[in-house]
């Protein structure tokens, strides 16, 4: 396992913004993260600068497993997740955070992989919200015609440059 890549994806996954995604300019070798500010990717040594802690500290991978089951997808992975042994989902080992930071590296890849499949991947966090949104509605029986409707609608009302 590649812990410097894994804490790259994590660093994604909670919005972290890397050199030429950010308003400010960083180095590129760091991300900019909305809780910790701007911190090295590329290496997890000590002395080289503040660095991401996913893999060995709780205050960095709770806020990842919160985010986690808040998504609207987590009841889906937890049935794609479940056996016979348990019922699916991110067990947190608090002997070894090392198994639970597997298990959330597990999610995220199949995250991305559900991106993939439904044709986000390579969208915005605008685009991925708004797809997450449409989903919701349609899953709740909004139909294409009454969506399309209501879109248009909205965006006739709204006052754009």
């Amino acid at each position: 396992m590649d812990i410097v890549k894994n804490n790259k994806i994590i660093a994604r996954y909670m919005g972290g913004k890397f050199s030429g995604e950010s308003r400010f300019s960083i180095e590129p070798q760091d991300v900019l993260l909305p809780k910790f500010g701007v911190c090295r990717w590329d290496t997890v040594d000590v002395g080289e600068g503040k660095t991401l802690q996913y893999h060995k500290s709780w205050d960095w991978l709770i806020p990842v497993i919160d985010k986690i089951t808040s998504d609207d997808t987590y009841p889906k992975y937890r049935d794609h997740s479940s056996s016979i042994v348990d019922d699916g989902g991110i067990d947190i080992n608090t002997k070894f955070i090392s198994n639970t930071y597997n298990q959330v590296i597990y999610f995220i890849h199949w995250y991305n992989e559900q991106l993939t499949l439904s044709g986000v991947e390579q969208a915005s966090e605008f685009e991925k919200d708004l797809f997450k949104l449409i989903n919701k509605y349609c899953s709740d029986g909004l139909k294409k015609p009454d969506l399309v409707k209501k879109m248009e609608w909205v965006l006739g009302n709204c006052k754009m440059s």
